[in-house]
């Protein structure tokens, strides 16, 4: 008669099982494996080696290097919002944040605008983001912006000013929206009457009287009078 097979936490194992350990500590071990693989990757990228070449020599994907080189140089990724950081750029630049969005190509719109893509990579947004939200410019666009607006910042003690302003700026916003959120407390839905006589409430209420009455609500002045008419003739 065969013995039963123990994991080391004691718990009995399948026959099958051929790790000899039960779910809890395999995973347990696999990610503790994980993390030390992560941190010999970020020591690995700290000396500036070529991603392949990092690649190759764990035996992983280059896209996974790619990310714990993002997190390592973003570990704040999406700190501040995009429109926390127009705000920002607008009022120290004093330019509307409807003109820094858009496609604008006077000089203090477009310096206006490198302080944006400046700000918004440092806080962790994608370059695809920013571009969509800056008028739907290119990423490529964005980032030469960034690294022109490093570049002149160098010479132009002006616009490097304004950077360090901007950042400083950001800051205070971000502390006011922490602020108001709190005394704000939970957001309450409310209930909103149109110009028809249907009431349109919330889409998550459950009840399927107020489902029909949204759609009804959202549609076109022409359908409802048409309801109305054939409300009219049924009666």
């Amino acid at each position: 008669m065969s013995s039963t097979r123990l994991c080391c936490c004691g718990k009995p194992l399948a026959r099958r099982n051929l790790s000899g350990k039960c779910g809890a500590c395999y995973n347990a071990a696999r990610q503790q494996a994980q993390v030390s693989m992560d941190e010999r990757i970020a020591q690995a990228i700290i000396t500036k080696r070529p991603y392949g070449e990092i690649a190759r020599e764990f035996g992983c994907p280059i896209s996974r290097i790619k990310a714990a080189a993002y997190r390592r140089t973003a570990p704040e990724a999406a700190r501040f919002s995009m429109a926390a950081i127009v705000k920002a750029c607008s009022d120290v630049t004093r330019i509307p944040a409807a003109d820094i969005r858009g496609k604008s190509r006077r000089l203090h719109h477009i310096r206006a605008r490198m302080i944006l893509y400046v700000l918004a990579l440092g806080a962790g947004h994608s370059s695809v983001a920013v571009g969509r939200f800056a008028g739907g410019k290119d990423h490529t666009t964005v980032l030469s912006g960034r690294d022109k607006a490093n570049d002149l910042a160098k010479e132009d003690p002006a616009l490097a000013t304004n950077i360090a302003a901007a950042r400083k700026r950001l800051l205070t916003l971000a502390k006011l929206e922490k602020r108001s959120d709190t005394l704000r407390g939970p957001v309450r839905t409310r209930l909103v009457k149109p110009r028809n006589n249907f009431v349109a409430v919330d889409q998550l209420d459950e009840d399927e009287g107020h489902r029909f009455a949204n759609r009804i609500a959202a549609g076109s002045h022409k359908l409802l009078v048409a309801i109305q008419a054939y409300q009219a003739g049924a009666a």
